[in-house]
């Protein structure tokens, strides 16, 4: 199709000038893709680590940052404030899990809930046997990887570390707890929501203090 007439049988409201530099526009992008050229999907080259697992929480602060200075930019303003965060917890404790490896990182097996109960509860225990949880359709997940093994080197020192255990999880629940119901049913402006995005955030940032030591 000739770009000059491209869907200008639907789209109305532009002057044929702007017409014109739309089509200038089009013409100069080239085709769409080289049929001998290799496409890559770059989101496979991005690392798995702890800046990655921290992403949606920043991209939560970017976005309180926005609606402080539009408060009506985003009706539905936990959806990008508060779920964020939980999702990062989530993603923490995948990290825990399986470390930088993509397709265990990737799992659908894996259940956040059935995970904190199984650090939990390894961590009181002697660390004998696997750290796994019964995941989705009844699967064993088991943690793996050089993150999981820092995590077993470290609470193994004392019971100090043992304790800390307690407080990343504990804290984990109730910050996925909070970020939950924004998936499902809450709607609520940023005046409402504010003061539970900064709440979340204050305990975020101390939620990733106990990660940092005890996986560090």
């Amino acid at each position: 199709m000739p770009a000059g007439i491209f869907r200008r049988d639907i789209m109305e409201g532009f002057s044929d000038a702007e017409w014109d530099d739309f089509d200038r526009f089009v013409e100069s992008l080239g085709p769409l893709y080289a049929a001998e050229e290799e496409i890559v999907f770059r989101g496979e080259d991005i690392p798995i680590d702890v800046q990655y697992v921290r992403t949606p929480a920043h991209d939560a602060r970017k976005a309180a940052e926005l609606l402080e200075n539009d408060p009506n930019l985003f009706s539905d303003a936990g959806l990008y404030t508060v779920l964020p965060i939980a999702k990062s917890v989530e993603m923490h404790l995948r990290f825990l899990y399986f470390g930088n490896n993509r397709s265990a990182f990737s799992s659908k097996q894996f259940k956040p809930s059935a995970a904190s109960n199984s650090i939990l509860d390894w961590s009181k225990s002697n660390l004998e046997g696997e750290l796994n949880h019964k995941g989705m359709n009844g699967n064993i997940v088991e943690a793996s990887g050089e993150v999981f093994q820092r995590f077993a080197a470290n609470i193994n020192e004392s019971k100090k570390m043992k304790r800390n255990v307690w407080h990343l999880i504990n804290l984990a629940r109730k910050l996925y707890q909070c970020g939950h119901k924004y998936r499902h049913n809450d709607i609520k402006n940023w005046e409402s929501v504010k003061p539970i995005h900064e709440e979340q955030t204050s305990l975020f940032d101390e939620f990733c203090e106990f990660f940092d030591k005890l996986t560090g």
